[in-house]
This record gives C-alpha cells, structure tokens and sequence, in this order.
C-alpha cells in the first residue's frame, strides 16, 4: 500500500500512481476542499473525497469524454472493439469527439469516480491491512461506499453531469441505486438530453450496463420482485416497480431512439426486458423539484435503516454508535494506531509513521 498520488494535471491518462510499498507524494490542495462531516479527522476516504472535488473545478477538464481501452471489469464478453497495444498506437485518453467510432467512452471525473469508488473498498478490506475484525467487514465496506455515492448524487441534485451478506441491507441499497439512475435519466430527459445524438456521449452504454447490472442481480437474490407504485403525482395514473427498473431503461432507448450497447449479451438483457411499461408524464416532469422516481423519499426512508456495520465496528472500538449512512467507520485508515494494532494478525499496526503522516496531510493511499 501507498500513499501516492500523482499530479492532478487532468491531461494525463493515469490519475495516480500505485505500488505495493511504502511512498511518498503530496497533494495539500486536496486538504483546502471544504471537508464533509461524514469524516473522521484523519480519513482515506476524506482524502479521496476532497480530491475528486478539487480535480471538478474544472468543468471543460472533468466533463470531456475521453477513449477507455475497454472497460475494467467483466462485461460478459469482448470488451469493444478497442484492442491494447501498450499504448503504441492505443487509443486510452484520447478525445472522443474525434474517434465517435469507438465503443468506450466516458467522462475524465467518470473514471475518476470508478477508480476512487475502487480505492474506497481497497481501504475497507481486512485482507489488505493483514487484520481480521468481523466476516462481513469487506462486504460492509462496498455498501458503505455506495452510500456515500447516495449522499453525493443527493447533494448535486440539478446537476446531471455528477448524478450518475445483509440480504435486506444489499437489496435496499441496489434499489435505491435503481432510483438513482431512474431519476437520472428522468433529470436528462427534462434538460432534453435523451436523443440519440445526445451530446451524453456514453448514453447508451451506461443504460446497457444498467440492464445487465439489473439482470444480474437478481440472478444473486438481489433486487426482489418489489410492489408497483406511482411513478410520478397519483393523477397521472402511471406506476413503475423499482426491481425492473431494466423494463424503464428499455422503454426510454425506445422512446428516444437510443441504441444501446456495451455488455456482449445486451441482446439477452434487451429480450429480458419489456419496454411496454409506463414513463414519466412530461408535462409532469419538469422543474428542479421533480422526482417522479421518488428518489428522495427512498434515500430518506433507507438512513433510517442506519449503518450495521458502524454499530459492529463501534461497539469494537468501544466508542458511541453513530447511526448514520456513509462515512469511513470501514475504513482502517480512519481508525486510530491502537485500534488497527487490535485487529492486526500481529498485533502491529499495518501502516508505517510514514503512511500516516501521509494520510494526515491529505495523500491518497492506494492499494495495488
């Protein structure tokens, strides 16, 4: 693990550096963000979180679509047409207005946002600070990362560039990410950005993704057949059910002639779906206060499940529960030296005067 960090430049294809060892790096900018209250004093993930806000100032920078060389996770097949040549001829980081024939494309704060969504769980793995604390710690660890992606998809509402083993706990929380994109979609729909020659260059893919996403889930248990309810005010008489959201997603590529893409089974997930299913009245779906989808009455009913995890891992540190969602209550770089030492194999705390010093001046830690 290290405390790396390369260059916020924006113009480079690799945003930080990794290695399995001790480092160094220095990145004090990221200290000067206003810190969230969800963070404790000296966090990891406040670092990372303070850095994708600095690295958005720049709106033209952030928000240009570049070229990914296929995409870092298993799409179920071939991963576009894009091939890897060690970056001879690649294509990674490149503009994607000018190669429009290319499958993969995504925002710079987009694959930052990936990247640091995967930085937040590598800090919340026991395996990876040779610790042991609860089973469930890891998997706890990805949910809590989720939530916060909730409270920042709360706290940019109207604007549409950033909005994108508990079985209930895991099932309300792919739900509420269901909403998410739902509300998304509807949001773009009022600014008149769902078209296929929407300037969302991506569109298309990440609705493909979504469907897979959604298919796949309940292939694990996930995403349980749920009720309908009302899609938008009662006297529109439309209603939606939130575990097959995929139905909504395949109703609007329809609607807008948007083609959809990505995954190598999207044809299984299109025949999966039906896109004879209700969508938000229009006329119904405007103004910044719409939320046809009910996002904002899911998020408010989901705190109040709180944080299991907060309270296992509190009651462990021997200090007061917080009951609240997101934070870094999972994440070990925001324990104190002694805590990490309980929990380590030998009884040691994992990272070096080095490392913290590191973290306590706001440099990202990454594990390779």
């Amino acid at each position: 693990m290290s405390p790396k960090r390369s260059s916020p430049s924006g113009s480079s294809a690799a945003r930080r550096s990794r290695s399995s060892t001790k480092g160094t790096a220095s990145e004090p900018e990221a200290a000067e963000v206003a810190r969230d209250r969800r963070w404790a004093k000296v966090s990891g993930s406040a670092n990372i979180h303070a850095s994708y806000y600095m690295m958005t100032q720049n709106p033209l920078n952030a928000y240009t679509y570049v070229i990914m060389c296929g995409v870092p996770f298993d799409a179920g097949g071939p991963h576009g047409k894009v091939r890897c040549d060690g970056r001879k001829k690649c294509l990674y980081g490149k503009l994607a207005a000018d190669h429009p024939e290319q499958p993969w494309k995504v925002t710079r704060a987009g694959k930052w946002r990936f990247f640091d969504s995967c930085t937040h769980c590598d800090l919340r793995n026991p395996d990876a600070f040779e610790a042991s604390t609860f089973n469930d710690h890891e998997g706890y660890g990805v949910i809590e990362m989720f939530k916060n992606l909730f409270l920042d998809f709360e706290a940019a509402a109207g604007n549409y560039k950033e909005q994108i083993d508990d079985g209930n706990l895991a099932d309300a929380t792919f739900q509420l990410l269901s909403r998410m994109l739902m509300s998304t979609l509807a949001h773009l729909e009022r600014e008149g950005l769902l078209a296929k020659d929407s300037e969302i260059l991506n569109l298309g893919t990440v609705m493909g993704l979504f469907m897979m996403v959604a298919s796949d889930m309940r292939d694990n248990d996930l995403l349980e057949s749920s009720k309908a309810e009302a899609l938008g005010p009662a006297k529109d008489k439309k209603s939606w059910v939130p575990s097959a959201f995929d139905n909504q997603i395949l109703a609007y590529a329809r609607k807008y002639d948007i083609a959809l893409a990505g995954p190598a089974n999207m044809a299984k997930y299109i025949a999966e779906a039906k896109a004879n299913v209700d969508l938000p009245v229009p006329a119904s779906n405007t103004g910044p206060a719409a939320d046809p989808f009910s996002f904002a009455k899911a998020l408010k009913a989901y705190k109040t499940l709180g944080n299991p995890a907060a309270f296992i891992l509190q009651m462990r540190r021997a200090e007061k529960c917080k009951s609240k969602i997101g934070g870094d209550v999972s994440d070990f770089t925001s324990w104190k030296s002694a805590e990490r030492a309980k929990v380590a194999f030998r009884k040691k705390d994992p990272l070096g005067r080095e490392e913290i010093a590191a973290v306590a001046r706001g440099d990202i830690m990454s594990i390779r």
